[in-house]
């Protein structure tokens, strides 16, 4: 989303008594990390990042009441408080941090950053002028001297590091990796000093069993890490894929309360590895993001945005020692001094303040305050209530109890990287299937569904939320069953359903893929992607043929002379990467695949459609050995390089 001109207004009086904000604050202590919400070292004002806005939020913590709304960059993920009380706010999507005055908000400094590199965390050192950055894009954190605004260093950490944490000492910096592996979950270790990776910590694979409360599964979606207040342990809350469950892989079909649990997993930063008896299983909740303790270090909160709610642990033993309900999609936490939880909700637009005090008391907890955090809707409603709809696991029309929404495996409308066994699913679902990402798609602008094409409306979806989430569904029964087999392929579902044509709309916003770090500096290709777009357009490799631009994609919704077959509904194509697992096909049909756009796939691994091709270079060659995917055996390792090149910076630019 671009930035905006709006004009904010201030919503209550500047004149409190407040500290002063521009002057050098207590140094911080304890242990740090990233957040989406934070409140300044005296507990008198909270600050929240507000992304589809383009802005950030001042709240007095004291009066609980909006202060003023900041513009910002593009798409602000997170924030931290710099020991001088100044604000950093890491922009996502242009690369950027806003370095603004806690006392007014106004921008001091803006600190650009590698380009195209996606940046997400960002935390302080304690007891420095240090901050640490990620940068998802490019696998590295910067370290930055916050006197100078100036990068002191860079190291390579591996693939989408987002969650980050530091230790009380200022010594150890904790990332977490965003898409884990395929096998296990995944946390390094790096010196704030010599900018080194120490060690990486392997948050294993839960054998199981697969039960009504519990399951296998790999930890993935690792975005937040936070340590404990006496330094010995590192919480990391993460989403755990069943990807070693399904009719092909192990003989049992994946089902409501066995594909995505929620659970919360801990690494011993004395004997540095990880604690699989402590990790917690979330019964009947998605999607936890966030981690916070108390004060006494006595309870942990946890956020789950997926259930609309926060879960209280016992810190010591993980037992569960309360759950509330919060606002939409709560995404950050922070407990201040005085014992009160401050939820900063994301598409509630809110921050809820709850008084958690009296917890080790056995006292409830009680909402003390909710606080509007925007003035302006940015987002058209329908698109809003989409984006409400695919996050929400909690509603039972969505998933059966609250396990799985469309977020569990697209969340901000990307890929979690898995490839999913959806063997036995008839039309809609059929084996291994790599999931896929929704950005550049602008819902159906590249035609058909899935790599079958099985569907051609968003609103088809209510067939997967009744079958395969077990949900209630959004349209009532007597309107499902009638049209029966004509749900899809048949009249249009558009109109039937509020929630489902919201997400229709939702998903129509994803436009543009994200724009590649692998080309030069000022977004130019590299000369190895301009020899490579030779190749690719070329008549003998015939990769154009296909994947034919702008869109990159022959794949269309029209029915035309170009089909292979006049038993396949749309243009699609066997490219000689079917294998036994590719699953079921609709009756009398050929066994083909839609053909997906190749634009944004530097950031989308694996690749075809049952995840079968590694790399790029993969591909071109192992999983192209009869040159059905395009001519490519004639070419020398040096024009497979290029053209990979040119794949990997293939953007909207």
């Amino acid at each position: 989303m671009s930035r905006r001109n709006n004009a904010y207004v201030v919503v209550a009086a500047l004149t409190s008594s407040l500290a002063c904000y521009d002057t050098v604050a207590d140094r911080i202590t304890g242990p740090t990390h990233t957040g989406t919400i934070a409140v300044d070292v005296d507990g008198a004002r909270l600050w929240s990042v507000n992304p589809d806005h383009d802005t950030v939020t001042a709240v007095d913590a004291r009066r609980l009441v909006r202060l003023f709304e900041r513009p910002v960059g593009d798409n602000p993920r997170t924030l931290a408080i710099a020991p001088d009380g100044a604000i950093w706010v890491v922009n996502q999507d242009d690369a950027t941090i806003s370095v603004l005055s806690g006392k007014t908000g106004e921008t001091r400094h803006t600190v650009d950053l590698p380009y195209a590199s996606r940046p997400y965390g960002i935390a302080f050192a304690p007891a420095s002028n240090t901050a640490f950055v990620t940068l998802q894009a490019v696998g590295r954190i910067v370290r930055i001297d916050t006197k100078t605004n100036a990068v002191t260093g860079i190291v390579d950490v591996g693939p989408t590091p987002r969650g980050m944490a530091i230790t009380a000492d200022g010594q150890r910096v904790l990332v977490t990796r965003w898409i884990s592996p395929a096998t296990h979950g995944e946390v390094t270790e790096v010196s704030a000093d010599s900018l080194t990776v120490l060690r990486r910590f392997t948050l294993a694979a839960d054998p199981g069993p697969d039960t009504g409360l519990s399951g296998r599964g790999v930890p993935n979606h690792l975005a937040a890490i936070t340590i404990t207040p006496d330094g010995k342990r590192a919480w990391i809350p993460s989403k755990k894929d069943n990807t070693g469950r399904g009719l092909t892989v192990s003989g049992e079909p994946l089902n409501f309360e066995n594909t995505v649990r929620a659970i919360v997993s801990q690494v011993d930063l004395v004997a540095n590895g990880e604690v699989l008896s402590a990790r917690r299983d979330f019964d009947n909740r998605a999607m936890p993001v966030a981690v916070a303790f108390d004060a006494e270090a006595r309870h942990a909160f946890v956020a789950l945005q997926g259930s609309n709610a926060v879960d209280v642990l016992n810190a010591v033993d993980g037992s569960l020692a309360a759950s509330f309900d919060t606002g939409l999609t709560p995404q950050g936490l922070v407990v201040d001094a005085d014992g009160r939880l401050f939820v900063q909700n994301y598409l509630s637009r809110t921050v809820a303040v709850y008084d958690v005090s009296g917890l080790s008391r056995g006292e409830p907890v009680r909402r003390i305050g909710r606080i509007p955090t925007t003035e302006h809707e940015p987002l058209p409603p329908d698109v809003l209530l989409g984006k409400r709809v695919f996050y929400n696991a909690a509603d039972p029309r969505m998933s059966r109890d609250g396990y799985v929404s469309c977020a569990s495996c697209h969340l901000e409308g990307g890929s979690d990287g898995r490839t999913w066994d959806f063997s036995g699913r008839g039309a809609h679902g059929g084996g291994l299937r790599n999931t896929i990402t929704m950005h550049g798609r602008a819902g159906l602008r590249h035609g058909p569904i899935h790599w079958r094409a099985d569907m051609d409306e968003i609103q088809d979806f209510e067939i997967l939320l009744r079958t395969t989430l077990q949900g209630r569904g959004f349209v009532s029964d007597e309107v499902f069953l009638a049209k029966g087999p004509d749900w899809v392929f048949g009249e249009p579902n558009r109109g039937l359903s509020r929630e489902l044509d919201a997400l229709a709309a939702y998903g129509s916003s994803f436009e543009a893929v994200h724009p590649s770090p692998y080309r030069l500096p000022g977004g130019e290709m590299t000369p190895d992607a301009v020899v490579g777009e030779a190749i690719f357009h070329s008549e003998e490799t015939g990769c154009a043929t296909c994947h034919v631009p702008p869109r990159f994609t022959d794949s269309s919704l029209e029915h035309d002379d170009k089909r292979e077959s006049s038993a396949l509904p749309f243009l699609m194509h066997d490219v000689g990467t079917l294998s036994a697992t590719v699953g079921d096909f609709r009756p009398n049909t050929v066994r083909a695949l839609d053909t997906p756009t190749v634009k944004g796939v530097w950031q989308t691994p694996p690749y075809l459609h049952d995840g079968s091709a590694a790399t790029l270079m993969d591909v071109i060659t192992t999983r192209n050995p009869d040159d059905r995917h395009g001519k490519t055996s004639h070419l020398t390792m040096t024009e497979r390089r290029q053209l990979v090149a040119y794949l990997r910076e293939l953007d909207d630019s």
